[in-house]
């Protein structure tokens, strides 16, 4: 099993209550996320990586334009989304997800079921 990056860098942080009594704490968050969690977390993390305003990743905002990404850069934000969530996006997907809306519900529904 391959954890998110955060979780591997603090392998001593466990759960104390749940189904995930003394799994890595980030696992539960993880698995609990609401979508607007997603939605915040996605912002964040994106923004931050691409050195963009959180406001102008707006859900109906288009990402390769809004974050400027060429094929490489769009690499880069596949393995990104795939460490923070440990959700992996095919590149057969990719054509499916042009929006932040897209890729939230996307993220949510691998996250939630």
């Amino acid at each position: 099993i391959s954890l998110p990056l955060p979780l591997q860098e603090h392998p001593t942080a466990r759960c104390s209550r749940g189904p995930f009594k003394g799994a890595p704490e980030g696992v539960l968050n993880l698995f609990n996320m609401t979508k607007n969690e997603i939605i915040a977390k996605v912002n964040e993390v994106l923004a931050e990586e691409f050195e963009k305003d959180v406001e102008e990743l707006t859900p109906e905002a288009n990402i390769k334009q809004t974050l400027e990404l060429d094929s490489l850069s769009l690499v880069d934000m596949v393995a990104l989304i795939d460490n923070e969530f440990g959700v992996k996006i095919a590149n057969s997907e990719l054509a499916s997800i042009p929006t932040f809306q897209a890729l939230y519900d996307y993220l949510d529904s691998h996250i939630n079921g």
